[in-house]
């Protein structure tokens, strides 16, 4: 599982912070597509992409997830797979969580896990 909080207080209250987790993935060679798979399990402020407690993924520069993306849903595991066209793009698997204040971090913060990157039939 990636945590983004505090394990002992099991939330993110330490003031205004961020994060980020990189993966290269390595072994999948020039692809024109791929699927991103994970559950995730979010506790923080609700809102739209930019808003607080915000968090995203990606792969290179492909926007395959974002907070606003999941309709605020959270405090329960949520599965979410979304199919991509990455030509050119670097192989790099981003996810990244920003507060963007120090209000409001009382929450668990976010969880990832099942992450699967597959490559399909092409």
């Amino acid at each position: 599982v990636l945590y983004y909080g505090d394990p002992v207080s099991k939330n993110f209250n330490w003031g205004t912070n961020q994060g980020t987790a990189t993966m290269d993935l390595v072994g999948i060679g020039t692809v024109k597509k791929l699927e991103v798979s994970f559950d995730y399990y979010f506790d923080g402020e609700t809102g739209g992409a930019g808003s607080y407690d915000d968090w995203t993924c990606h792969v290179g520069n492909v926007l395959v997830f974002n907070k606003s993306m999941s309709g605020f849903a959270g405090k329960a595991w949520i599965n979410f797979k979304k199919a991509i066209d990455v030509v050119g793009q670097t192989p790099t698997l981003k996810f990244t969580f920003d507060s963007k204040d120090s209000v409001g971090n009382t929450g668990f913060g976010l969880a990832i896990d099942n992450l699967k990157v597959t490559v399909p039939c092409q």
